[in-house]
């Protein structure tokens, strides 16, 4: 897909921040919404028991990435990210082109930086993933995550594993009732699609409003090279 920085990442906090939150961004594709209703008959839509925290501590670094389309430069980002001695990852879908299939995360995505810090990975899936049947790959890869989850990050901040590709729905009644449940915790939050783009799949064709997210555009910019 197109070279520009689209996944979503949402950061809210109530209180002042207790880290430095430093996002290593790879190549970031757009992503458009068509194929959302296909990916609804494929994957489920409620999520099961989550991942626990993210080990002891208050984390300092977290490190991104999404559409891992270029071996070559998720090799190099994956360098990136280790040096950072990130505390927790986030990848944001479509890690594995062209389809996400178990074999390809074995045999390449294992192999670079990121797949070295896949016990400190909290994933979510893109639309390649579901290129094959169920997601089966990313969610063999990943030891079945739920489709989307919550899970302790550490030092009162609460992650969100969100899931672009699956019904709204159910996720957002989910979404609700726990961030009500956890009225003070500082919250990460992410998945695949954007809600603007600067890529070329999005910008006639946006996605529906983000759960989490601005209720109006933010400025306009330029787009981005990796």
């Amino acid at each position: 897909m197109s070279s520009q920085p689209t996944s979503r990442v949402a950061l809210r906090s109530p209180r002042s921040a207790w880290a430095t939150i430093a996002l290593v961004s790879t190549i970031l594709a757009g992503a458009g919404c068509a194929g959302r209703a296909a990916a609804d008959r494929l994957a489920p839509a409620v999520p099961v028991k989550s991942p626990g925290a993210v080990g002891g501590g208050c984390p300092k670094t977290v490190a991104a990435a999404g559409d891992m389309n270029q071996l070559t430069a998720t090799q190099a980002t994956g360098k990136l990210a280790q040096s950072s001695h990130a505390d927790l990852v986030a990848v944001l879908g479509d890690q594995q082109y062209p389809a996400g299939s178990l074999t390809d995360y074995r045999t390449r995505y294992d192999r670079t930086g990121w797949g070295q810090l896949k016990s400190k990975t909290r994933p979510v899936p893109g639309n390649h993933e579901y290129m094959t049947p169920g997601a089966s790959g990313y969610f063999t890869y990943f030891g079945h995550p739920p489709a989307y989850y919550a899970y302790d990050v550490g030092c009162g901040w609460r992650g969100y594993a969100l899931n672009s590709e699956v019904g709204i729905a159910d996720q957002a009644r989910w979404l609700r009732a726990d961030l009500a449940a956890h009225p003070m915790a500082s919250v990460l939050a992410y998945w695949h699609k954007p809600r603007y783009s600067s890529g070329t799949k999005t910008r006639q064709r946006p996605c529906p409003p983000a759960v989490l997210g601005r209720s109006r555009p933010p400025p306009r910019r330029r787009p981005q090279r990796p």
